[in-house]
């Protein structure tokens, strides 16, 4: 669960076109919680000025109207969650849920990081992904090696 959701479902479908420069800065930065260089924001920024209001609408109605993927405990896909301990927007307790729903599942917990891991520790987030992804998965008759990345 989102803390907060409701609120900030409100205050997104109050946008209108243009989305303000104001409302877009305060998401982005909302979701940082290491220093970012202000050129990289302001990308970050311009690149989701880009976004119509209904776009906006959108995405947090679907966010809202999608429960918990409770079929993703059966799918045995292989599943690692990056997580930071800072993260504004979905506590600790969520990664648990996940953890509990998916059998196997793995967590990377990110210190002193918002939920922009990927973002404020994109080298440790790349070395993290690609491990995960080079580890061999078990499958029905053997083990199968991923391919080389």
């Amino acid at each position: 669960s989102m803390p907060g959701a409701m609120d900030f479902a409100a205050a997104v479908h109050e946008l209108t076109d243009p989305v303000s420069v104001e409302f877009i800065e305060e998401f982005q930065r909302s979701t940082i919680h290491r220093p970012l260089p202000d050129s990289f924001v302001a990308r970050v920024v311009d690149e989701s000025r880009k976004l119509p209001a209904h776009v906006w609408h959108g995405i947090i109605d679907g966010m809202l109207a999608t429960g918990p993927a409770r079929e993703l405990g059966t799918a045995g896909i292989p599943t690692l969650l990056l997580w930071g301990e800072k993260d504004a927007v979905f506590p600790r307790e969520a990664q648990d849920s996940l953890l509990a729903m998916i059998p196997g599942a793995e967590l990377e917990v990110y210190l002193e990081t918002g939920h922009a891991v990927h973002w404020e520790r994109p080298e440790e987030f790349v070395s993290d992904v690609m491990a995960f992804l080079r580890k061999p998965v078990a499958l029905e008759g053997g083990v199968v090696r991923r391919a080389p990345l």
